[in-house]
């Protein structure tokens, strides 16, 4: 399946297998809604920004190499969406 991805004006298209890559928590439990599971919303307000959350992200599933804070621009520099982990995504967030 393919995205595009706008940020800063700039537009990415993006190829990601359908099916991958789903967000859990440490408990196993599907991130979402309904699961009332962990949110942007609720990250933000207890401080975090949204490079901080991207990085944890793009770390966890394998798109990046090491664990840091990476700005949007590296974000779309460094990305392998081909390294998207298959298997789920564990989210340990705070």
């Amino acid at each position: 399946m393919k995205y595009k991805v706008t940020l800063n004006n700039k537009t990415y298209e993006v190829e990601v297998e359908a099916g991958e890559a789903m967000l859990v928590d440490e408990y196993g439990n599907r991130l979402s809604k309904r699961q009332h599971g962990i949110t942007i919303r609720s990250l933000r307000e207890r401080g975090m920004t949204a490079e901080a959350i991207l990085s944890h992200l793009a770390y966890a599933g394998g798109l990046v190499p090491e664990r840091r804070s990476y700005s949007r621009d590296e974000l779309i520099r460094c990305c392998d969406f081909r390294k998207l982990r298959k298997e789920p995504i564990v989210v340990k967030m705070l």
